[in-house]
């Protein structure tokens, strides 16, 4: 008796999987990207950026993600991108992601 495979999956299904895995969901997007940016406070006026910190090639998931208004993300002089980490967050970035992930717990639970 041979074993069955499951069906390959779709393209889009191989794209839907990978950003649940990077990001969980769509609310989860939303709502990070309204909070004030983790470094300078500021709500931007679409939204903030949702940055892993750190870096999904570096083991960042969904749960360490911060928010990070455009100018502190990538288009300021002090950018995180222009930057890097160690510069960006001289004393480390658990607490802003420690932050990000309570503030989506805290919301979940008052559903």
């Amino acid at each position: 008796m041979r074993s069955q495979c499951p069906p390959p999956k779709s393209k889009s299904q191989k794209i839907q999987d990978r950003w649940e895995k990077h990001f969980n969901s769509r609310e989860f997007v939303e709502f990070v990207s309204q909070l004030p940016c983790e470094k300078c406070g500021q709500v931007y006026r679409y939204g903030n950026h949702v940055h892993h910190e750190p870096p999904k090639g570096r083991g960042g998931t969904w749960e360490t993600t911060v928010s990070l208004c455009p100018d502190c993300h990538v288009f300021g002089p002090g950018a995180r991108h222009t930057v890097g980490p160690v510069t960006f967050w001289p004393k480390g970035y658990e607490e802003a992601t420690a932050r990000t992930h309570a503030a989506w717990l805290a919301h979940i639970d008052a559903q």
